[in-house]
């Protein structure tokens, strides 16, 4: 049990994310309630994690509570609450490794990303913090850190376009994680994310592409038609974004959670139903894992996804039309 002097320091910032979502999306619509609850499943993640307990009850309430399609984003905020109570209980614990390794293991991406939502609650460097974690998904940890601070810090990321001194692959991860909030931060409007994205330096759009992507397949809020928008205005980024999708599609698939957005996000960009593309990214996943990851993988990774559908891997993956009968071939050629 977390003490009650210690719960309250980590008290959720519940008024103020929902000020900035009524901020980013001053319009009540379709989009700010799909927002609000995105935050109102992660805040219930947060909170019943600080309360403690069997971390198998933990998983199982976050299972049965949190809304069909918002459970990987209750776990997120879980991941965030165990992080955090770890760092702050003396001697350290492990209930968040124990989470991630046991009940929490379908929703490891997310939880990754929760962790980088602590960290960036942390003092000290990032990379030393972060560096327990598996070198796989350890980036998804600077996703985290990245989509924290341009939701919270909107001013200094998106507008300075500011980034922590990170190594290389921290580095692009954190942009990833940037580029989600870019979702968030413009009101999940396709036009305004897409303007936004566009002010940053050449070098690091890809990742922020993949993290829109990642963030308008996974939360949702576009339709079709915006869909494709996005796709357009990423230009020669445009495999980025897709794979962005992609590792959305994934996410799902591996925690048992589809959504009917993420389903057609799927359909209208890569030609593939949700279920397939995410077992195609799980595939590349372990295989990686049968061999080894290191540093690089998660770069690696992403970079099959996004140049293998490019090449086609997507359109080898529908259905064929069947063969015609022998007679009917013979018609043709005659």
């Amino acid at each position: 049990m977390v003490l009650p002097l210690l719960r309250l320091l980590l008290r959720p910032p519940a008024k103020r994310a929902s000020a900035l979502i009524r901020a980013f999306a001053p319009e009540r619509g379709e989009s700010r309630e799909r927002l609000e609850a995105v935050v109102a499943a992660f805040l219930g993640g947060y909170r019943r994690a600080l309360a403690g307990g069997d971390l198998g009850e933990l998983a199982r309430e976050l299972e049965a509570q949190a809304p069909a399609g918002q459970r990987g984003f209750a776990f997120e905020g879980a991941g965030m609450g165990l992080r955090l109570t770890d760092a702050f209980t003396r001697p350290a614990r492990r209930r968040c490794a124990a989470f991630l390794r046991g009940p929490g293991a379908g929703h490891d991406y997310l939880i990754h990303v929760g962790i980088g939502w602590a960290q960036a609650k942390l003092p000290g460097d990032p990379q030393r913090g972060l560096r327990d974690l598996e070198p796989l998904l350890r980036p998804l940890a600077f996703d985290g850190l990245g989509f924290h601070q341009g939701f919270f810090r909107a001013q200094r990321y998106h507008v300075e376009r500011s980034r922590p001194r990170l190594a290389p692959a921290p580095a692009r991860a954190f942009d990833q994680g940037l580029g989600r909030s870019l979702w968030f931060v413009h009101g999940a409007s396709p036009e305004r994310a897409a303007e936004g994205l566009a002010g940053f330096a050449p070098e690091r759009r890809a990742d922020l592409w993949s993290g829109l992507g990642l963030a308008c397949a996974y939360a949702g809020g576009a339709d079709d038609a915006a869909l494709r928008a996005l796709r357009e205005a990423a230009a020669e980024e445009a495999c980025w974004f897709e794979q962005g999708v992609a590792f959305a599609a994934a996410a799902r698939q591996r925690a048992g959670d589809p959504a009917a957005h993420t389903q057609a996000a799927c359909g209208t960009l890569l030609g593939a139903d949700a279920a397939l593309v995410g077992n195609y990214v799980e595939g590349l996943r372990g295989a990686i894992e049968e061999r080894g990851a290191d540093e690089g993988s998660y770069a690696d990774w992403r970079a099959s996804v996004a140049h293998g559908w490019a090449a086609g891997l997507a359109s080898a993956a529908r259905p064929r039309a069947p063969e015609p009968a022998a007679g009917e071939a013979a018609d043709v050629v005659r």
